[in-house]
């Protein structure tokens, strides 16, 4: 509703105008000051529009719209990117705890420079690496092929107390069965 003095737009059930200080009850003592369009203004009922769509195919270009023909997608192929994700995590815990321990294992050991414990290491942390981004494509149902190739990255970094092993068997299986909830 706009003030009938100066015009500016006035909060619905203030009494005064914030602008001009203009009492607002002319409009009801004088109905005709600013005509019926302003006392039906006033106790109209809200009318709310959607954005409108632009381009050819409303479904196409809004973004939050649902399409009928698309099955939701359930949570079993985000939890095996969650899987992934700590699997990876861990075995680059334990490809950092390798690299750590290289030059103290070569000493036992007695191997010396030939120990392969540096090599093993980096192999863990890169395998870690490749299997934490699988389980963000997982995450996000992105890529099929990529995700189950690095769960079974994640099955062969063995991890600390083989955990790595047991969460990238389960992502393996998570995300087999739910293979059609990948684009």
């Amino acid at each position: 509703m706009d003030c009938p003095n100066c015009g500016r737009e006035v909060i619905l059930g203030a009494e005064r105008c914030r602008n001009c200080g203009t009492p607002l009850e002319v409009l009801e003592a004088e109905p005709d000051a600013r005509g019926r369009k302003a006392d039906a203004a006033m106790f109209q009922q809200p009318v709310f529009h959607a954005p409108s769509a632009r381009g050819p195919d409303a479904q196409e270009v809004l973004p939050w719209s649902v399409h009928e023909d698309e099955s939701p997608k359930g949570p079993i192929s985000f939890a095996g990117g969650a899987l992934l994700l700590a699997g990876g995590a861990l075995s680059m815990v334990n490809g950092f705890l390798i690299l750590n321990a290289s030059s103290y294992i070569s000493e036992i050991i007695g191997l010396g420079p030939f120990s392969l414990t540096p090599l093993c290491g980096t192999l863990m942390l890169l395998f870690g690496l490749v299997t934490m981004i699988g389980g963000v494509l997982g995450c996000f149902r992105k890529s099929w092929s990529v995700v189950m190739s690095t769960a079974v990255l994640c099955v062969v970094s063995l991890g600390p107390f083989f955990l790595s092993l047991i969460m990238g068997f389960l992502a393996l299986i998570l995300v087999s069965i739910s293979k059609e909830d990948f684009d």
